[in-house]
């Protein structure tokens, strides 16, 4: 019986965990859709948290959403980590390609529009592989 219940409350923890990074699609002004997971900070109503927008390396690219979490603040948050910020993760869906800076305006556009948060705290991270 202990141990059904140490299963359950292991799922129920773990659900919750994984529930904190949500995978979104956007479809910008041009009809293209782009897939991101989003990281939303626990926070009242009334704040406006910052937003760090995270760009993944070449391996990732393409259109298996999973894939972002291999690395940087999408792993972090799939671990378990908190931030008092929003993660926005796009994924980039050409495949080894370079990230689009047209697509990436359009796609923060989408974002001013869907989600609170501090347009004076926006912050770009990235890596390469």
């Amino acid at each position: 019986m202990r141990t059904v219940l140490l299963v359950v409350l292991f799922s129920v923890l773990h659900s919750s965990v994984i529930a904190d990074q949500e995978s979104r699609k956007a479809t910008l002004s041009t009809g293209e859709s782009v897939s991101y997971l989003l990281y939303e900070p626990k926070s009242s109503p009334d704040e406006k948290p910052p937003l760090l927008l995270f760009l993944h390396g070449g391996g990732e690219s393409g259109d298996d959403i999973e894939k972002v979490k291999t690395h940087g603040p999408p792993k972090e948050i799939e671990n378990g980590r908190s931030f008092s910020f929003f993660v926005i993760s796009p994924q980039n869906p050409d495949k080894k390609g370079f990230w689009d800076e047209d697509r990436l305006t359009q796609f923060l556009a989408h974002l001013d529009g869907e989600l609170h948060f501090d347009r004076k705290r926006g912050y770009l991270v990235g890596m390469s592989c």
